[in-house]
């Protein structure tokens, strides 16, 4: 239950810094089309989300993300060079054999279970090199550990901020398509604070009992 209050709690983290998220993830999609800054900009994306920032004077400003984008070049390319590829080696092998009659499509749904996970690992790789200066191999050990202990809570939180979500979009409120375009921020906020509270990594909680007031409670 307190993975699910999580992911439904990044819907409420997203409104609060909902001008600045969105500004983070028009940037993320315009990086996106140029290529060579999409891992910088994913990166941003995580790092504009980062619950620990206040809501607005201790957010990166438009010069800061620019900033940020040039001095993350490298350190995301490694990133994404050591992640990418591998997913999307399992994304062609599901659309190739899935789709062949022969006896190997049969491997279908373990090809489609290593890309749900290699997905999974990759939104906290990237997470963690955002919300870290650690180093991009330290990063990687550290994001694949993570998601070997905590997959099934990770995959709750994807589910919810992403897959049901487009799915109703996409398929039921169509007239709501255009908000896709504001899932990869959902997800990375919601990531953001998963592997925040995975990590056991303090950041503020203001909708929670304090421990006075804990104390309290116990006491009556």
């Amino acid at each position: 239950m307190t993975t699910l209050r999580l992911a439904i709690r990044a819907y409420r983290d997203f409104y609060d810094i909902v001008w600045w998220m969105l500004l983070a993830t028009a940037l993320w999609w315009l990086a996106l089309i140029s290529v060579v800054f999409a891992p910088p900009a994913t990166l941003l994306l995580f790092r504009q989300a980062d619950p620990r920032l206040g809501i607005w004077e201790d957010r990166p400003s438009l010069r800061e993300m620019g900033q940020y984008l040039i001095s993350q070049i490298g350190r995301s390319w490694v990133i994404a060079l050591a992640t990418l590829p591998l997913i999307a080696l399992m994304a062609f092998n599901l659309a190739y054999y899935g789709g062949s009659g022969s006896a190997i499509a049969a491997l279908a749904p373990f090809w489609l279970v290593l890309l749900i996970i290699g997905v999974v690992a990759t939104l906290i790789i990237f997470a963690l090199a955002a919300l870290t200066d650690a180093n991009p191999t330290t990063c990687l050990r550290d994001g694949l550990r993570l998601t070997g202990l905590h997959f099934p809570r990770a995959l709750v939180v994807l589910v919810i901020t992403f897959v049901i979500p487009a799915l109703l979009l996409t398929s039921i409120f169509q007239f709501l398509i255009p908000l896709v375009l504001v899932l990869p921020g959902l997800v990375a906020t919601a990531f953001s604070r998963f592997v925040l509270r995975v990590s056991r990594t303090p950041f503020p909680r203001p909708n929670e009992p304090t421990e006075e007031r804990l104390h309290e409670k116990r006491s009556d």
